[in-house]
């Protein structure tokens, strides 16, 4: 994530930067499926993960003078669908139906008028992964879960649509399949809510300092 944004904002000519950056959205939306599956209130989730992207936009909008919707603000939006299929799968009617649509096609078009990291695919990404995780629970090995070929195809579709470097997000797969699916509380998930707009931050503050921006 930090070597993605040194690659994006500071020294955009080193391309192997931007390579080695691809592996972070994979590795976020993964851990995003993980603790949708783990978490006891997916609402509260959502309104943490929302609230932190708020922060991340509103930094971007002073340092940059532009706003888009980030990589928070886009699991935001994963995590919303996931609870909306969530709550049609528990309830299967109209009302549901239509909640669930509408919001992926409320979703496709945010993506098309406002910049957003990864796209519309990189957002349903993670909700098809859960999707599948509800229907079948995870098992290991990991690469023959379908929840991982699913949330590969993802990957796969995203790579097309974005093209340039993207492809290389692939890679991440690998250290994916290494996971057991555990929730990681070895590492408060404060520090990482902290962790993403500080960084950006402190990179802008090295872009200024070199005389990048």
């Amino acid at each position: 994530m930090v070597i993605d944004h040194l690659g994006f904002l500071v020294f955009p000519d080193v391309i192997a930067l931007r390579i080695i950056g691809r592996l972070a959205w994979p590795l976020f939306a993964w851990a995003l499926v993980i603790g949708a599956l783990h978490t006891r209130a997916l609402s509260r989730y959502i309104v943490r993960v929302s609230l932190w992207g708020a922060v991340l936009a509103g930094f971007y909008a002073a340092f940059m003078q532009a706003f888009y919707l980030n990589i928070l603000l886009a699991l935001a939006l994963s995590l919303t669908l996931m609870a909306l299929w969530q709550r049609l799968r528990k309830t299967y009617n109209l009302r549901n139906v239509l909640m669930f649509g509408g919001a992926v096609i409320l979703t496709s078009v945010l993506c098309r008028y406002v910049e957003t990291d990864y796209g519309f695919w990189g957002i349903m990404t993670p909700v098809m992964a859960y999707m599948v995780c509800l229907e079948k629970d995870l098992t290991y090995p990991l690469d023959r879960h379908p929840a991982f070929w699913m949330f590969a195809l993802g990957l796969c579709v995203t790579a097309f649509v974005k093209g340039w470097v993207q492809p290389f997000s692939l890679l991440a797969l690998v250290f994916i399949a290494m996971t057991d699916g555990s929730k990681g509380d070895k590492v408060p998930s404060l520090f990482f809510y902290i962790f993403y707009p500080a960084q950006f931050v402190l990179v802008y503050a090295a872009g200024l300092l070199l005389g990048r921006l």
